[in-house]
């Protein structure tokens, strides 16, 4: 307890000089009241503060008061215990409570700034005689803004209170602050994170990217950033930031992050280096692209998908143009070839009659000059010979009419209506196409089984069947065997074409019909092929298209097509 003595000089100043606060124990302490004039000028406040006094030597109090009043800050009530201080600042809500330590009561200062401080926000500054380290270090627990330690001269008192309310308005902004940031950093809709540039942990993500990644935040705070993505994307993600200064911007248009469930999940980022806790950090902020990458792929497969009826319905211009060009001499050629086939064989008749003729009648020495030039002629050899061009040629200009005839199961691209078609007479006409992919690479073993006619369109499934066939012989490094099966079940048709060539390894196989996927050389393939196969069966003429495959094996992909109108 504290009592208080005020002394004036005898020269009768109105303003107290020096206060001498004596204890009940009779321990006592003085503070130095500073004239106020022109010898020391105050900044005094424009508005009034409010202040709390919270003092249990009503003494001390008044003077406190006084001093306050004195420079012009306005003193909105006094309190002498704990739970007086709590009520009072509840109702009167101080900008400032000045609080002693030691008060009367169960409860002490600290225990009252600590209520008041989970119930409002007004900063405390303590007033106490006692400055043991255990006392300071108790006060903790309410953040008080500052500490005045008795005895006290009154621009103390008044410096630190100033110092405390300019504390609180800073805080007060930086909370505000961070509060406007942690708004905008949680309705984001980009995913965020910050994490440091040294140790790559994270500090801090958003909401968006708990929905992103599919973590709760406090699975990733304080995690390593290889949590959400590979070495090489964490490498490759460490050397763009390394280079590029504080506060400047780096972009990743596409890059692979791993979600909690292991699926891989394509974002852009965009990020820059900050200051955080004061350590550098990265901004990094992620959008899923999945859905752009999506729509820009089916907008690259309808694109291709129309250069390719484009191509087809050039083919089956070029081909009419063909057949128009090529059918009329090849007409001539093959009616003059049957003409000149029965002319060689009248002319042999002709020939070995005469022989004949002359061996039974002719003289002997006649004979042997005839056959003598005979031989020497090879007339046998070059009737024999010419047959065979004769025979060889027919069959070449036969091959040509069928191969424009084929051709034409390529060029009805303008035929919406399904039709009905038989499944081996389509694949033989497109093996007869490719025949120049094939003859080199492999043998055709066909095991055709009893199917029916199916109703659709016949020009693309020889399509399907010719990038089926032409991807086996690609697949075979050297000469092998490709299998065509052909069986009925269940309403059904089913197409099997295998071949015993490379494989296809697991890692590839969910993305074996995706478009522009390939496994080729860059310039040898366009990665369509599939994709164009399984949308002609499955969408086309609702069937399934299938795979199975083993390394080193070779790969057989089977069509299912229903008997029924697509």
């Amino acid at each position: 307890m504290l009592s208080t003595e005020v002394n004036t000089e005898a020269t009768g100043a109105s303003k107290p000089d020096a206060i001498h606060c004596r204890r009940t124990d009779g321990r006592s302490f003085s503070g130095r009241a500073e004239q106020q004039g022109a010898q020391h000028e105050e900044v005094r406040p424009k508005t009034a503060i409010r202040v709390l006094i919270v003092e249990d030597e009503q003494l001390t109090a008044l003077f406190i008061k006084t001093l306050l009043v004195d420079n012009e800050y306005e003193v909105v009530d006094m309190a002498l215990t704990g739970a007086e201080a709590i009520a009072k600042a509840i109702d009167q809500r101080p900008d400032l409570i000045l609080m002693d330590i030691t008060l009367q009561g169960a409860m002490n200062g600290v225990q009252a700034a600590h209520e008041i401080k989970k119930r409002l926000d007004i900063p405390v500054v303590f007033i106490t005689a006692c400055s043991d380290e255990r006392t300071m270090e108790e006060s903790k627990i309410s953040e008080p803004y500052g500490y005045i330690i008795k005895p006290f001269v009154p621009k103390e008192l008044i410096s630190t209170m100033k110092m405390a309310l300019y504390r609180y308005e800073l805080q007060k902004k930086l909370q505000e602050s961070e509060e406007r940031f942690r708004l905008l950093f949680e309705q984001e809709s980009d995913a965020i994170i910050i994490f440091d540039v040294v140790s790559g942990i994270i500090s801090d993500i958003n909401t968006a990217a708990q929905n992103l990644y599919g973590y709760e935040k406090n699975e990733v705070v304080e995690k390593d950033l290889l949590l959400l993505m590979n070495e090489d994307n964490y490498k490759n993600l460490c050397e763009r930031f390394t280079k590029t200064a504080e506060g400047s911007a780096f972009i990743l248009l596409r890059v692979e992050h791993c979600k909690k469930d292991g699926t891989p999940v394509p974002v852009s980022c965009r990020g820059r280096i900050i200051k955080f806790n004061g350590k550098e950090h990265v901004f990094l902020s992620m959008r899923d692209i999945t859905d752009k990458i999506r729509q820009e792929e089916e907008n690259a497969f309808m694109q291709a998908r129309l250069m390719q009826t484009e191509k087809m319905a050039a083919l089956g211009i070029l081909s009419a143009g063909i057949a128009h060009e090529i059918n009329n001499p090849m007409a001539f050629i093959a009616s003059n070839l049957s003409t000149m086939d029965k002319y060689i064989k009248r002319i042999t008749q002709y020939t070995g009659e005469l022989f004949q003729v002359l061996e039974a009648e002719g003289s002997a020495a006649s004979v042997a000059q005839i056959n003598d030039m005979k031989k020497e002629l090879k007339i046998d050899y070059l009737l024999q010979d010419a047959a065979d061009m004769i025979a060889e040629s027919a069959s070449g200009a036969e091959r040509v009419k069928k191969i424009v005839q084929d051709l034409k199961i390529f060029t009805h691209q303008g035929n919406d209506e399904p039709e009905l078609f038989d499944v081996h007479e389509c694949m033989e006409k497109t093996i007869n196409i490719v025949w120049h992919e094939l003859k080199y690479k492999a043998t055709i073993n066909r095991e055709y089984g009893d199917v029916p006619l199916i109703k659709g369109h016949s020009h693309q499934i020889g399509q399907v069947f010719m990038n089926l066939l032409v991807n086996a012989a690609h697949a075979m490094e050297k000469e092998g065997v490709i299998t065509i099966k052909t069986r009925a079940s269940d309403g059904s048709i089913c197409v099997s074409i295998a071949d015993t060539g490379c494989g296809i390894p697991e890692k590839n196989m969910i993305r074996i019909f995706d478009p522009f996927f390939t496994t080729k050389e860059e310039g040898i393939g366009s990665g369509l092929g599939l994709s164009i196969a399984y949308d002609i069966v499955t969408n086309k003429h609702h069937g399934r298209l299938t795979v199975a495959s083993k390394v080193g094996a070779g790969t057989t992909f089977t069509i299912q097509l229903p008997c029924t109108e697509p």
